[in-house]
């Protein structure tokens, strides 16, 4: 063998080396061997795990290697060990640390996921920390994945004391209620009616005082979710028909009137809470014929807000609604018109049937 074909050996072996090299180096940054999840839905378990692998490449000071569940050492039984037992230093390949982890069904809900995480020293064979989270979806456990990365590594450089080694907490977060295909629900309450802009037809736009009187309502609504796209994910579209009366009115006898409103809804959700804003168009109806009513069926707008919070199966909301109407009303008897001008208070409770994935 001549010099020549020496040195192109010994280049080569360096070369084979280098990525060992980087690998180990990595700009300072301390390996982390991911083992995949345990868990029964493969899908579930390849999106969390690039997840994981992005997460905890964003990492300022760790870099992820995955572990290949292929070629198992000799000591490796099929599948791996389970998550709660530490991987084997032959599985992790002299990586100074390692996360194991399993997905499974929640018990209370079968439409979220239980993420358990247990972060391992490979030197000392010995569970560091581990944590739990709860999520609904890819994009919930995206948000939160992080936040519980950053908690569990943070215990790496830090003296762990006299529980070293111990599963010392398990953080149980809270997740957002899942979104429905379809909401069904009911609301009852009262408010104050403003007559704004009564006049008599003879004697021009002259304004009345003290034309403010009780009203009272009872609602009932559905409303069914926009797509699960970006955009509008949030909003749905609400159809609701409320029976309104009032105590005081500007004739008698008294009027019971049907409101039909066709409503655009934003709701926001976080834990067991949500917040809605809404509004659209009504149009009343009067549930008998009325004297001082013109033949034009008054229309006009809402919007309002609602909070609510789980409550059993539902959920109980306050709403908080203002009306206007777009088209005068003719008191015959008197030859007053006016529009109704009116805010709703109300509480109430709506469940929601078939989650939206």
């Amino acid at each position: 063998m001549n010099c020549f074909t020496l040195k192109l050996l010994f280049f080569c072996v360096l070369l084979s080396l280098l990525p060992l090299s980087l690998y180990a180096q990595s700009d300072g940054r301390k390996s982390v061997a991911l083992v995949p999840f345990w868990g029964r839905d493969l899908e579930i378990i390849d999106d969390f795990g690039e997840e994981l692998y992005d997460g905890v490449y964003a990492m300022a000071d760790f870099r992820p290697w995955e572990v290949d569940m292929i070629n198992l050492p000799e000591d490796v039984p099929e599948g791996g060990f389970p998550p709660y037992i530490c991987p084997s230093p032959s599985l992790t390949r002299g990586t100074p640390y390692a996360l194991t982890g399993e997905i499974f069904p929640n018990e209370d809900e079968p439409d979220l996921w239980d993420v358990m995480l247990y972060l391992w020293e490979m030197e000392d064979a010995k569970l560091l920390r581990a944590d739990k989270m709860t999520v609904y979806d890819r994009e919930e456990y995206m948000e939160g994945l992080p936040g519980m990365l950053e908690w569990l590594f943070s215990w790496i450089p830090r003296d762990l004391g006299p529980y070293e080694g111990g599963l010392s907490r398990v953080i149980w977060s809270t997740p957002s209620e899942p979104t429905k295909w379809l909401y069904l629900g009911i609301r009852g309450g009262g408010g104050i009616m403003i007559n704004s802009e009564p006049r008599n037809k003879n004697l021009g736009n002259r304004y009345y005082i003290n034309n403010y009187y009780e009203n009272f309502n009872l609602a009932l609504y559905s409303m069914v979710s926009m797509p699960n796209i970006a955009l509008l994910s949030n909003f749905g579209l609400q159809v609701e028909g409320m029976l309104n009366g009032h105590t005081k009115p500007f004739a008698n006898p008294p009027s019971l009137s049907v409101f039909v409103s066709p409503l655009l809804r934003y709701t926001q959700r976080w834990a067991s809470n949500y917040f809605s804003v809404l509004g659209g168009p009504y149009f009343v109806f009067p549930l008998y014929e009325v004297s001082y009513i013109n033949d034009t069926y008054p229309w006009g707008w809402t919007i309002g807000i609602k909070c609510g919070t789980k409550f059993g199966p539902g959920s109980v909301f306050l709403d908080i609604r203002y009306l206007r109407d777009l088209m005068d009303t003719i008191d015959v008897s008197s030859d007053n018109v006016f529009r109704r001008n009116m805010v709703n208070v109300s509480v109430g409770y709506e469940f929601g049937i078939a989650t939206r994935k």
